[in-house]
């Protein structure tokens, strides 16, 4: 969705902040979680009439601090919430909402996990009888490693500590060789694990095991990179996903479809792996690459002309894809892919292809033609009488519409399941 891409700093958005104007609650978020946008403009959306957006600044690291400091007394547990969460945030900040009786948990266990929040927060919460918090702190990274060392004597804290990344070494090999397939899973999946152990893992009889060790995966000792393919499929499926160095993911091109398919949705694939995939005769691998964020624009245009329906509708979501090539897909002979170009509200889809939506003969593009706020108010009016009542209800609930509208219409058609 190009929403979600445009809240992704790690996406390249040209243009974004001009999205900051946008009417849709949901864009001007997404502006607002991007941390390549200018201070000026953060400060701006921290004023925003929605809590949403608010809270999007509030979990924003670019943020000030003297922004989050504020937004940490916000009134909104949410934004309270988000600002906990950031690692931004002033520590002293962290500590009151961490600490404050009259916190909801929601606020004082995302400050929990805060790695910023002080580490006498931490102990303190350890130290106590509310077992969330003493989990949330012990898998806190900033938690001391003396403390974590004392919570592994205790059996229902293990697959915790097992995952924090700043666990003593000789705890972290003994938990991977643990009896206890938990404890070997929260090992598997602490990304400090080492390359040996994690490839041990990666071969365990706990198919979830295999996968944790595999989605936490950068590199591999050379032996396991040139026999990928002989380790379990659950362990390639995770790192397939994962962050890994490039040339293990290159491992991975001629793998089955169900690995394939995995890889085309990795933001982390070098382009040459996406090329590759690109044209993989299995439609749901092409499908990855097409909707990949990390997927260029020429690529994706590519795609958007592919045989299968399937395809062309996951090249819609690309947020690289020109603006044309998107119009043409607003005209595409299969509904599934015409439908796809609206849904999720989309800001960028051209009036044109809103009014053309708003006639389609398939009932699924006019309720996506119904739910986007950009459809021209003629066109919603004309909805709030269309003869399928999903479409009708879609529209009457359209903010073109000044007041609720009747539902009437003639014989309805089958409900757009």
């Amino acid at each position: 969705m190009f929403i979600a891409a445009l809240g992704d700093s790690a996406v390249p958005i040209e243009g974004a902040p001009a999205w900051a104007t946008a009417p849709e609650v949901a864009v001007r978020a997404a502006v607002a979680a991007r941390e390549d946008v200018p201070v000026a403009l953060l400060e701006r959306l921290a004023a925003d009439r929605s809590p949403s957006v608010v809270a999007s600044v509030a979990g924003n690291r670019a943020a000030p601090p003297v922004v989050l400091e504020r937004l940490a007394g916000h009134p909104s547990p949410a934004v309270r919430a988000a600002a906990a969460a950031n690692p931004a945030t002033p520590a002293l900040c962290l500590a009151r909402l961490a600490t404050a009786p009259s916190e909801p948990s929601a606020v004082a266990l995302a400050a929990l996990d805060n790695p910023v929040t002080p580490a006498e927060v931490l102990i303190a919460a350890v130290d106590g009888n509310d077992p969330v918090r003493r989990a949330r702190a012990a898998r806190n990274p900033a938690c001391p490693p003396a403390v974590l060392r004392r919570l592994a004597a205790e059996p229902a804290m293990r697959p915790v500590v097992a995952a924090n990344p700043s666990l003593p070494g000789d705890l972290l090999a003994a938990f991977a060789r643990s009896l206890e397939p938990a404890v070997r899973r929260s090992a598997a999946a602490n990304p400090a694990l080492g390359p040996a152990l994690r490839a041990r893992l990666g071969r365990d009889h706990y198919t979830s095991v295999q996968r944790a060790a595999g989605e936490q995966t950068k590199v591999l000792p050379a032996a396991v990179v040139d026999a990928l393919d002989t380790m379990p499929l659950a362990f390639r499926g995770g790192v397939a996903g994962a962050a890994a160095a490039a040339a293990i993911l290159a491992r991975l091109v001629d793998d089955t479809a169900a690995v394939t398919a995995i890889l085309a949705r990795n933001r982390s694939a070098p382009l040459d792996v996406l090329r590759t995939l690109a044209g993989s005769p299995d439609p749901v691998t092409r499908a990855g690459v097409a909707r990949n964020p990390a997927c260029p624009a020429s690529l994706a245009d590519r795609l958007a002309a592919d045989v299968d329906p399937k395809v062309r509708a996951a090249a819609a979501d690309n947020p690289h894809l020109p603006a044309t090539t998107l119009a043409r897909l607003g005209a595409d002979p299969d509904p599934l892919v015409r439908a796809r170009v609206i849904i999720g509200s989309d800001p960028r889809c051209e009036e044109a292809t809103l009014r053309r939506a708003g006639s389609d003969r398939d009932p699924h593009v006019r309720l996506a033609a119904a739910l986007h706020p950009r459809t021209p108010s003629d066109i919603v009016r004309a909805l709030a009488v269309d003869r399928n009542e999903a479409v009708r209800r879609a529209a009457a609930d359209h903010p073109a519409l000044p007041a609720p509208v009747a539902l009437a219409a003639g014989p309805d058609e089958s409900r757009p399941s």
